[in-house]
């Protein structure tokens, strides 16, 4: 997963940097990152959690 978000990085500076400074940028972004560790936050949890929100915001509606 880190080698993902490094490439996107790398990707997204392409324009900006020469070779010589992805280089680098890769290095930085290696060691930086040597004991991080990464999870892909899931979107379906947060669709679930806001349709519950709406259910409840609905029901608290009607009892009014």
């Amino acid at each position: 997963m880190i080698d993902n978000l490094i490439n996107e990085i790398e990707q997204a500076m392409l324009n900006v940097l020469d070779n010589e400074q992805l280089s680098q940028l890769r290095k930085v972004l290696d060691y930086t990152f040597r004991n991080i560790s990464v999870t892909k936050k899931e979107s379906v949890h947060t669709e679930s959690n806001n349709q519950t929100l709406i259910d409840n915001f609905i029901a608290a509606k009607k009892v009014k």
